[in-house]
């Protein structure tokens, strides 16, 4: 030790030796443990101290022990074990473990004497030794230090002691007492410290009357009223299931009351109590005497107090649960006891039953209050809508899968991130207004705008927006909703174009019609017969494209709500090809038809009539497209248990942006050549319609300036009867 006499800390460790070996003149290893506490970077170096929780490790711990005991003086050791630490090793690593245990230190250290040594024992226990202690200081001194720990700690400590009274081995023995001891406080619910000797359990020891105040309550049994009571909101709001703690509670409240039963009832949605834990042994839990208890819990609730009934078969007490601000809402519940004994007027047992309803109350407040926010957390998850919602600085601070989806970013990318990165730069004085007024109308504000994507893309929505307050009307938070509003925009824009469409497309062989008509009735004297032919020709073919027209639009309606009757046969398809191309041989564009249709691809199952639409429709789009002197191909060729039919023309293609929407009712590619070319964007999905009615389907394979492909598919042959194999 000479290296040690230069400063202040080791005249200090040498004044501790020298106490230590007045006192009885310890050992080599004492004398380590003592510096231990003074260099504790130096003795956890040498394996004397656990550096990660300020203890003796558990090797020189025992060295220690064997020490003590060797001396033959008596001596106590006090064993603290936590419960769920193998549990949390298990499921939330080693690192996490060690904390908690290091908080176990922590507030043991500090009560530790300097006559007394803190150590580890294993990986889930300390263990204190008290050298020269009897066996009821012993005892005191666990109850002591078990009470201080449940206090400080939210998970389950067991505490056992052991002393060498009666010892016939060493140090393992004395370590094996303490663990049966601890184990044994675990099996009792872990509301005492357990004492342990070689002849068997030790008695607790009976506190001292307290003789200050005649019929007043000692003040040992006051602080052991407030332990329990700490125990019991320990239990109540531990991180487990409810149902368990609820049941763990009334195990302290049968402490707390001196009771045989206790039993807890909660309130439904309509006021009517029923069970919801009970735990407790004799008369108070057969059948017979549960209707009783919810009497006693339903009386309770509704007289809103205490009750003690002085008489009966067994003693009851029952408390009800009601709100801290009752106003017309009812009760949460009721607490009943069973008691050995009926205890009308008993101020200690009244003052308990109201502080055990607090602790009761609170709990269920809670539970209701996590129910509430897992059911809006369901609800919001689940929801087709992105929501999501910000602080008072406009961060985001939670965010839901459809909000996911829509804008392209992930739940963990955005948490915490600025609100703006949605908001399209030239709309943040839109959004800083829109904000405005729903904080100034203080109700949910709808209005639609647009929002950015991940990717830079723009989206329509909806939004509507909830702005959050405190109970003091303080600004916290605000909801956001956003529903997706593309689809909708779309089918706006194409009614838009319908309108504009059929306006045009029935105002053109009208106007022809009606201006020929006043024509030959204003001058039919004047005109020749072969002008008259002539107009009245126009008046026909303008009628009857307008015949065509009214066609369109109903058969769409129909084939859409499954009005068209399909009378499916084999039909001849090189044929109905060649009789549908004769309609289109003196088309402007002079276009010429090829009809090949490989072996085995002549025939399908389909409604001749339907198919010929479809086909008039397909040819008629390619010669539209084609240009002068082109060549539209119609081919098939056998797909397995279907037919494939292609036509092909040679006009400009088609975008890749618009295949996906070509079959939709009104839709018209935006290039200028179709816009030059008359149509109602009709006749695709009149096609689609038709072929998806026969089990087939239809699709598009084209490249700009290369022509377009459409192709359908249909059964080679009639389906067989389910009844054959």
């Amino acid at each position: 030790m000479s290296g040690l006499s230069d400063d202040g800390a080791g005249s200090a460790a040498r004044a501790l030796c020298a106490e230590l070996k007045a006192a009885d003149g310890a050992s080599e290893t004492r004398a380590l443990a003592a510096l231990a506490r003074v260099f504790p970077a130096r003795a956890a170096r040498s394996g004397v101290l656990d550096g990660g929780l300020g203890v003796l490790t558990a090797g020189f711990f025992r060295r220690l022990l064997e020490g003590e005991l060797a001396g033959g003086a008596e001596a106590g050791l006090i064993l603290f074990h936590s419960d769920r630490l193998a549990e949390i090793r298990r499921e939330k690593g080693e690192a996490l473990a060690a904390q908690v245990l290091g908080r176990m230190a922590e507030v043991l250290r500090p009560r530790q004497t300097a006559a007394e040594w803190l150590g580890r024992v294993d990986g889930d226990s300390l263990a204190l030794l008290l050298p020269q202690a009897g066996l009821l200081a012993t005892q005191e001194r666990a109850q002591s230090l078990h009470e201080l720990l449940h206090r400080n700690s939210r998970l389950p400590v067991s505490t056992g002691a052991s002393h060498t009274r009666d010892l016939s081995g060493g140090p393992a023995d004395l370590l094996r007492l303490a663990a049966r001891a601890a184990q044994a406080c675990r099996d009792a619910g872990g509301r005492e410290a357990r004492a342990l000797t070689s002849r068997g359990p030790v008695p607790a020891p009976v506190p001292a009357a307290d003789s200050s105040a005649a019929g007043a309550p000692s003040l040992t049994a006051r602080y052991q009223r407030l332990v329990l009571l700490n125990r019991m909101s320990l239990e109540l709001f531990a991180d487990k299931p409810f149902a368990e703690a609820l049941a763990d509670a009334c195990g302290t409240v049968l402490a707390l009351t001196g009771g045989k039963s206790a039993a807890v009832y909660f309130c439904d949605d309509i006021g009517q109590p029923s069970l919801a834990a009970r735990r407790g042994e004799g008369p108070w839990t057969a059948a017979e005497s549960r209707s009783e208890e919810a009497a006693l819990a339903a009386r309770a609730l509704a007289e809103r107090r205490l009750l003690t009934p002085p008489g009966g078969r067994l003693g009851w007490a029952a408390a009800p649960l009601l709100y801290p601000l009752q106003g017309d809402r009812g009760g949460l519940g009721a607490l009943v006891v069973g008691l050995p004994e009926p205890r009308p007027g008993d101020p200690e047992l009244e003052q308990t039953l109201l502080e055990i309803s607090r602790l009761l109350r609170n709990a269920r407040l809670m539970q209701r209050h996590l129910e509430d926010q897992k059911v809006l957390a369901a609800v919001t998850e689940q929801s087709a809508d992105a929501i999501y919602i910000t602080d008072g600085e406009e961060r985001i601070v939670s965010w839901n899968t459809a909000a996911e989806t829509l804008f392209g970013r992930s739940r963990a990318d955005m948490l915490g991130r600025p609100l703006a990165l949605l908001v399209p730069p030239e709309r943040l004085a839109e959004h800083a207004e829109s904000d405005a007024q729903a904080l100034r109308e203080g109700c949910p504000k709808n209005f639609e705008t647009v929002r950015l994507r991940r990717d830079g893309s723009l989206v329509a929505v909806e939004a509507t927006f909830f702005p959050l307050r405190d109970e003091k009307g303080r600004l916290f938070g605000m909801v956001r909703v956003c529903r997706d509003i593309t689809r909708r925009k779309e089918i706006e824009r194409m009614k838009s174009e319908f309108v504009s469409l059929v306006s045009h497309e029935l105002r053109t062989p009208l106007t022809a019609i009606q201006g020929f008509a006043e024509t030959i009735f204003d001058f039919w004297d004047e005109l020749q017969p072969e002008q008259r032919r002539h107009y009245l020709g126009i008046i026909l073919s303008e009628s009857q494209r307008l015949g065509r027209l009214v066609t369109n639009f109903l058969d769409i309606s129909r084939l859409e709500a499954g009005g068209v009757l399909l009378r499916p046969a084999l039909v001849d398809l090189p044929g109905l090809a060649r009789r549908a191309a004769v309609l289109f041989k003196e088309h402007p564009s002079q276009a010429s038809f090829l009809v090949d249709f490989a072996p085995g691809s002549e025939r399908a199952w389909a409604d001749e009539e339907q198919l010929y639409r479809v086909l008039v429709n397909l040819l008629g789009n390619a010669v539209k497209y084609s240009p002068s002197g082109g060549q539209v191909a119609v081919r098939g060729r056998a797909a397995g248990p279907a037919v494939e039919v292609a036509v092909a023309d040679q006009g400009p293609g088609i975008p890749p942006e618009a295949q996906e929407k070509l079959f939709q009712k009104f839709y018209r590619v935006g290039d200028p050549i179709s816009r030059k070319t008359p149509g109602t964007g009709l006749g695709l999905a009149i096609c689609k319609n038709i072929v998806e009615g026969h089990g087939g389907r239809i699709w598009v394979e084209s490249e700009p300036s290369r022509g377009a492909v459409f192709k359908f598919a249909l059964p080679r042959e009639a389906p067989r009867p389910a009844c054959e194999s």
